[in-house]
């Protein structure tokens, strides 16, 4: 009798431990969905209002140093959203609101991708010629390098304009309160709630 007692506590045990870890994977997967979600919408954010949301004329007058470390930058912040795409695929792509949203942003993000490295560059060598210019207190050549720049820099942002305008709608309203509005129809809070739920 007290073995047949012995062998169903075992039994119970074992069980209680299998229901533990499942508990523990479960939230364990919550926590990633949660936070692959939350970096994902943070970048995106970073990128559309700190990075191409920059005046490129308030950068330190340098040798280039300020304009390099903002292209080096912005191209790292690119490719890091790419990956948090993927990561958020992992954990949420059964939700069928959370995919189109995040599909429709990183569609977005990649049509900036475009336009930044086409044109990027052209921006880039006009305002290094135009600060120079502006060292050198060459003011014949700095007043026709800053037209340079600013048909570099109003070209970039022609093509620039749909995906920024396309982006910021994704989203409901641009920053500073972003995180707190639509996606594509979708609220921050009900993505991660749904997100979630699905990973449960």
């Amino acid at each position: 009798m007290k073995s047949v007692e012995t062998y169903y506590q075992v039994l119970l045990e074992k069980e209680k431990s299998r229901l533990q870890m499942s508990v523990e994977s479960a939230v364990g997967v919550k926590n990633r969905a949660v936070e692959s979600l939350t970096t994902f919408f943070e970048d995106c954010i970073s990128l559309f209002g700190e990075k191409l949301g920059t005046n490129l004329g308030d950068l330190p007058i340098d040798d280039g140093t300020s304009l390099y470390n903002y292209e080096t930058e912005t191209k790292q912040l690119f490719r890091k959203i790419f990956v948090d795409y993927h990561r958020l695929l992992l954990y949420l792509k059964q939700d069928e609101n959370v995919y189109k949203a995040a599909s429709n942003v990183i569609a977005q993000v990649l049509g900036m991708e475009r336009v930044f490295r086409k044109h990027f560059i052209k921006v880039k060598i006009a305002l290094k010629k135009e600060v120079q210019a502006r060292i050198d207190e060459d003011m014949h050549l700095y007043h026709e390098y800053v037209a340079e720049t600013n048909e570099a820099k109003n070209e970039y942002d022609r093509e620039l304009f749909d995906p920024l305008n396309t982006f910021s709608v994704s989203y409901g309203e641009k920053p500073p309160r972003l995180q707190t509005k639509t996606l594509v129809g979708l609220r921050y809070d009900e993505a991660v709630s749904k997100g979630v739920a699905l990973c449960l």
